[in-house]
């Protein structure tokens, strides 16, 4: 089964949430992981780059909004061989409230 990371970035981190399926509910799916502590923060230095590797992903989804900070994930990715989505900052934004979620929070983005 692939392994899809979410990955919400920010000034020097991003938070990652680790898929091997699309959730039938997602709000159900993420109350489950978060009470699980399925999200991994991880800063942008080599710890940050160990874990994100250790999680095995197949591939990363990224919002360009944070650009600047995203290049580094994506690099990180290329290097590896992981496969990079991005996908738009209006995107994201239209399927936050489309799955129920009303704020823009790091762990639910990602």
């Amino acid at each position: 089964m692939p392994k899809i990371i979410g990955l919400d970035v920010g000034q020097g981190y991003a938070v990652a949430c680790v898929l091997d399926h699309f959730p039938v509910n997602i709000q159900q799916h993420f109350k489950t992981i978060r009470k699980n502590i399925e999200f991994y923060k991880l800063k942008c230095d080599r710890s940050g780059v160990e874990k994100l590797l250790q999680l095995q992903p197949d591939a990363i989804v990224l919002e360009p909004s944070g650009y600047w900070y995203s290049v580094f994930w994506a690099r990180v990715a290329l290097l590896h061989h992981v496969e990079v989505y991005w996908v738009g900052h209006s995107d994201l934004s239209a399927l936050r409230k489309s799955y129920g979620f009303t704020n823009k929070r790091d762990d639910e983005d990602s």
